[in-house]
């Protein structure tokens, strides 16, 4: 049982990362727009000279794809996290399995 859900987790933490990639990829190359957590304006300042305008887009789409890049990489260090306890299930039942049909003489060679 133990290595059905070990080969399980490893599958799931697979899809995580290449579900985060396969999104990071889209993003960069310009096919789909990152999460837009902050929508862009005009900002005026009030001057000596008299107000001016700033067109905040760039700031904007700067932190947009940050922040689309950091939650990507959570995306992928969750997935290694489950591909090692996937690993880990598939690895212990290998090692009960060998305890089990091994004899005394090979448990001191342990």
């Amino acid at each position: 049982m133990n290595k059905i859900i070990g080969y399980f987790l490893l599958c799931i933490g697979l899809a995580l990362i290449f579900f985060s990639m396969m999104s990071m990829f889209k993003v960069f190359v310009d096919r789909q727009p990152p999460a837009q957590l902050l929508t862009a304006g005009k900002m005026t300042l009030n001057t000596q000279n008299g107000p001016v305008e700033i067109d905040t887009s760039v700031m904007v789409g700067v932190f947009n794809l940050t922040m689309h890049a950091l939650l990507m990489f959570f995306i992928v260090a969750v997935g290694g996290r489950v591909i090692a306890a996937g690993t880990n299930l598939v690895k212990a039942d290998t090692f009960a399995k060998a305890l089990k049909n091994a004899n005394f003489n090979d448990i001191k060679k342990l």
